[in-house]
């Protein structure tokens, strides 16, 4: 959620075990269109060796039985390929362009604040968001202890009937 440091770089399959162990927050429905787009790009995703896996993980994207990892910069960086790490230590590349379709599809971007999305060159790239809404633009809503993982499943409107 938002712009979060840590100090401590963790494993790829430890960042997973966290992102499985987090309860659903939020489940968005997405046109049957896009989540295909998503699947075929996630199941097409294949990685080479890569002897270090330790991160500073933000985002995790689980598709079947793959977990897929995504360090800081990514979101901030303005290179056509997103360096992704897959499973046990191997390194793939996601466009950025898909990247920011995934993003703004789990409305990712709704955790930062109006002065805090000039600051991400993704979206210098490919601009905010037309739907884009604070997340915690009315104070009350603001829950007494803010955390900073936020779990979003992507489903299509006929799986969920």
């Amino acid at each position: 959620m938002g712009f979060v440091e840590s100090p401590i770089s963790i494993t790829n399959e430890d960042f997973a075990k966290e992102a499985e162990q987090h309860h659903i927050d939020t489940v968005i429905s997405i046109p049957q269109e896009r989540f295909d787009k998503f699947c075929v790009m996630l199941s097409g995703l294949h990685g080479v060796y890569n002897s270090e896996n330790r991160h500073d993980y933000r985002i995790n994207i689980k598709y079947k039985d793959t977990d897929i990892a995504i360090q800081l910069p990514a979101p901030d960086s303005l290179n056509n390929k997103i360096v992704a790490y897959i499973g046990d230590k191997k390194k793939a590349y996601i466009s950025d362009a898909i990247l920011y379709e995934i993003l703004c599809s789990a409305r990712y971007f709704d955790f930062f604040d109006k002065e805090d999305l000039n600051y991400i060159p993704l979206l210098k790239k490919y601009k905010t968001p037309t739907d884009y809404t604070y997340y915690f633009k009315n104070q009350d809503s603001i829950p007494a202890r803010v955390k900073s993982t936020y779990k979003v499943v992507l489903n299509t409107a006929t799986i969920l009937e």
